[in-house]
């Protein structure tokens, strides 16, 4: 797969979730507006993350470089969450991820 391009994807899905040496992570196809807003393909596709969704630093898996979501994407994703067509309401987990989210975004960098 050219590394330009890499986007694990079903027919039917546009996400997957899985275990790699014990580590859960999820994968996702995304695609960049022009106004630089990102948005998230299927089921979810009113989901709207800021243009600094994902961070400078990417992730590393099996040896090969990967977007890795900010702080400023993954609060936003938990904010809308209840929000969106398919949404539902914010567990606790998800106040206390907000709280903590919001605490990380408001330190410097």
């Amino acid at each position: 797969m050219p590394a330009r391009r890499r986007c694990l994807r079903s027919r039917r899905r546009s996400r997957a979730s899985f275990t790699w040496d014990g580590v859960g992570f999820s994968t996702a196809c995304f695609n960049r507006r022009e106004d630089g807003t990102i948005a998230l393909e299927g089921r979810r596709s009113d989901w709207a993350f800021p243009a600094d969704s994902f961070g400078e630093v990417p992730g590393l898996l099996d040896g090969v470089l990967v977007p890795a979501m900010s702080i400023a994407g993954m609060l936003a994703m938990k904010e809308q969450s209840p929000a969106l067509r398919n949404g539902r309401p914010w567990r606790d987990k998800d106040i206390s991820d907000i709280a903590v989210l919001r605490d990380l975004l408001s330190k410097p960098s």
